[in-house]
């Protein structure tokens, strides 16, 4: 295993990395991990057998070599069965977020959960024939493995960003030229909504800055992201509060107020719906974890 994993009965999980920013662990261990989150990524495949997952209370089967994502801070358990081999990797997304391409198209990442061949062939034969890259990195332990893992899972965010973001996939009845001005518009649209999330921005506003109406504006950004304005714009600040909740000199109302809500009962809404669990709570878990005030 490069680095290890640490799961305590408290939720927050706290990932340990050895000699580098990614968890490889291949195994058929008979292990039961109760509801928890952490800060990193993770990917689970199994190579061998069934597997369950549940992510916010939906539960995903996997059949083998399904490929299923979780986002960084998605409370998610796990109960391995009793036969079967699974591959996971952790890691942290930000080296791949912090990429201006996939941080402007960073909500088609949280919605992407599980590619099967079935649904996805072209892409899953893609993904999956990087993952055996990996599994054999891994175990070849060569010199670079963890520079030459990552190399492979930034081919398979870029598989997943050329698929998902594909503008002739979400509005299939308009010209290429049209695609283009979409793309150059929605490009303007993200940049400036990921520089100025935190700040009151209105619909009126944004459908004006990329030249359609508000109505216009909202049927083409519901197509391409599967989100309202709204929506979208609560996934950013959820993120940025989550970062800003682990800093132990914030309050929750500082933390509401720098992640760009205007109430803290509507901050307190939208967290709980997104992370299910309340802001106070994800604070609470984390610095108790932190402090060492857990249950072993």
């Amino acid at each position: 295993m490069i680095g290890t994993m640490k799961i305590t009965d408290n939720a927050f999980e706290q990932l340990e990395f050895g000699d580098g920013y990614i968890n490889v662990s291949i195994g058929k261990n008979i292990e039961v991990y109760p509801s928890h989150w952490h800060t990193e990524a993770e990917i689970i495949i199994p190579l061998e057998g069934s597997y369950s997952v549940k992510i916010n209370n939906h539960l995903y089967h996997l059949k083998t070599n399904d490929i299923l994502f979780i986002t960084p801070g998605e409370l998610h358990e796990m109960a391995t069965p009793s036969d079967g081999l699974r591959m996971v990797l952790q890691f942290n997304f930000s080296l791949i977020h912090n990429l201006k391409d996939f941080n402007l198209f960073n909500s088609f990442f949280q919605s992407i959960k599980v590619i099967t061949s079935l649904k996805d062939s072209d892409t899953h034969e893609k993904m999956l024939y990087l993952l055996m890259d990996i599994k054999k990195e891994y175990e070849a332990n060569n010199s670079f493995k963890n520079a030459a893992i990552y190399s492979k899972l930034l081919q398979i965010y870029v598989i997943i960003a050329r698929k998902y973001t594909k503008l002739s996939n979400k509005f299939p009845d308009t010209t290429i030229n049209k695609h283009q001005e979409y793309l150059a518009k929605f490009t303007q649209v993200f940049s400036y909504i990921n520089n100025n999330f935190t700040e009151h921005i209105t619909l009126e506003e944004i459908a004006d800055r990329a030249g359609f109406s508000k109505f216009h504006f909202s049927r083409l950004f519901q197509q391409l992201t599967n989100m309202s304005l709204n929506e979208y714009i609560n996934v950013k600040r959820i993120a940025e509060a989550e970062v800003l909740l682990l800093n132990p000199n914030l309050t929750i109302t500082d933390v509401s107020i720098q992640s760009g809500f205007r109430s803290i009962s509507t901050f307190n809404r939208a967290f709980r719906l997104a992370k299910k669990c309340s802001p106070s709570e994800f604070k609470t878990l984390y610095n108790a974890h932190k402090n060492g005030i857990v249950d072993k």
